[in-house]
Parts: C-alpha cells; structure tokens; sequence
C-alpha cells in the first residue's frame, strides 16, 4: 500500500508537519510506503499561474495515480485552509482523488 501526505503550511517546520511525521512514522511501522509531498515543492509562480505543466505538478498527479490513500495537513487561517494548499488542490485533475482515501488534518 502507498499513502501520500501532503504538507500545505507555508511555513516550515510547522504544526502541519509536525502531524503528518507522526502519521508517516505509524503507517510505516504498518508496512505502508509513504511518499511525502510538502507545498514547498513547489515554485510559487506556477501556482500562481496555474502552471499545470509544471514538472513538480507532474511529479504529483503520478504519485497520486499509484497511491490508495491521501493524507493532507494544514494549519487554519481565518477559518479556512492555507491558500497556497487550495491553490494546489485546484491545479489537479477532476477525479484525481477518485477511489482514494483521503484523510484532512488541521491545526489552529
């Protein structure tokens, strides 16, 4: 089985991360390979832009296609999730997460 965590604080270290270490070490005490993603993987201009060619971008959507599940951190801001992880969420494929578990983290 393979999870991606995906980390969309813009800061770093942060609470975000912080929670989905302590996921990534769980799963992979159960076997599970788990491939972290962070928002800093990706330049800001092709968020931006919506870029949805970007090598980073591509990098993703083909560790998705190959994951059963997701696991997606952020802080809260305003009530809301981090802008740049929505940004991001907006750049995929329709049904990107389609047949996949998705588990949402928050802090505040």
């Amino acid at each position: 089985m393979r999870v991606i965590t995906l980390a969309g604080s813009p800061r770093f270290p942060s609470r975000s991360t912080a929670l989905l270490s302590v996921c990534h070490r769980a799963l992979e005490a159960r076997g599970v390979e788990v491939i972290p993603w962070n928002i800093h993987n990706f330049q800001p201009e092709d968020l931006l832009y919506a870029r949805f060619d970007s090598p980073a971008l591509t990098a993703l959507k083909a560790d998705l296609a190959l994951a059963e599940g997701l696991i997606v951190a952020t802080p809260i801001y305003k009530a809301s999730f981090s802008g740049a992880l929505k940004t991001l969420l907006d750049l995929l494929p329709e049904r990107a997460l389609e047949h996949k578990v998705v588990l949402p983290l928050a802090s505040g």
